[in-house]
């Protein structure tokens, strides 16, 4: 999906999947569903980072100041997924095995 909207540009493309994504996530999060986030195919120079916005993200931590701290430009559609989802009331485990946070829906986290 992603390469075909690649001829709307780029705003228009991130705007476009991002609500589609937010649906997804809505279904899902209405019905509790457990979440695997796999840090797979993140460019290993990257993934340092991603583990610390998605443990920032978690702990709280504003778009914001995740962008400032970690001189980040923009914010991707996969961690505005994530915000959506700790909003929502998920919490995060890493699981070293599958290299991967597994999210599940916490009562308490809401």
């Amino acid at each position: 999906m992603w390469n075909r909207l690649e001829i709307l540009g780029e705003k228009p493309r991130d705007k476009i999947t991002w609500n589609i994504n937010q649906q997804v996530i809505q279904t899902g999060t209405s019905r509790g569903l457990k979440v695997e986030y796999a840090l797979e195919g993140i460019p290993q120079k990257d993934v340092s980072t991603e583990k610390d916005v998605v443990e920032m993200i978690f702990s709280g931590t504003s778009n914001k100041q995740i962008m400032e701290e970690l001189d980040i430009k923009k914010m991707s559609i996969r961690w505005q997924e994530l915000r959506e989802l700790q909003e929502t009331g998920y919490e995060i485990l890493f699981n070293e095995d599958r290299n991967s946070y597994i999210l599940t829906f916490s009562q308490k986290g809401k």
